[in-house]
């Protein structure tokens, strides 16, 4: 999803609706996004991926899944560093080292890694989460 505007936003309070091949609401769901970066500025692009277990629905009848945004004009920015060292092993494995080079505290940091093949497609995203 592309920032197209001029103010960062964030997708909180966002929900995703399953569908099944007969066009059934499966369920809704606004629990497990997770939106890469979490505040989306300008001209960037966010990487949102769901997880939701769908019971006892198989997944031979599952035909697709809507993204309902709810964009929140988001007054923070974040300030992003770049790794110093990244090496990507299996399962997905990246492991690398992030330091503050700035002269501001720090007082929360997330870590997430696109993952792109030669072309530039992306393969995947790895998140680290927020601590």
């Amino acid at each position: 999803m592309k920032n197209t505007g001029d103010t960062p936003f964030n997708l909180n309070g966002s929900s995703v609706t399953y569908y099944n091949k007969k066009e059934e609401v499966i369920t809704v769901t606004s629990m497990g996004i997770t939106v890469t970066p979490s505040i989306v500025p300008s001209g960037e692009t966010a990487y949102v991926s769901v997880y939701e277990p769908l019971g006892d629905n198989k997944p031979d009848d599952f035909k697709g899944a809507e993204l309902s945004p709810q964009l929140n004009p988001e007054v923070e920015t974040l300030e992003e560093l770049p790794p110093d060292s990244v090496t990507i092993q299996e399962e997905p494995k990246v492991t690398g080292r992030v330091m503050n080079n700035t002269d501001k505290d720090i007082e929360s940091i997330g870590i997430a890694s696109a993952i792109f093949d030669k072309n530039g497609n992306l393969l995947g995203i790895v998140d680290g989460g927020e601590c």
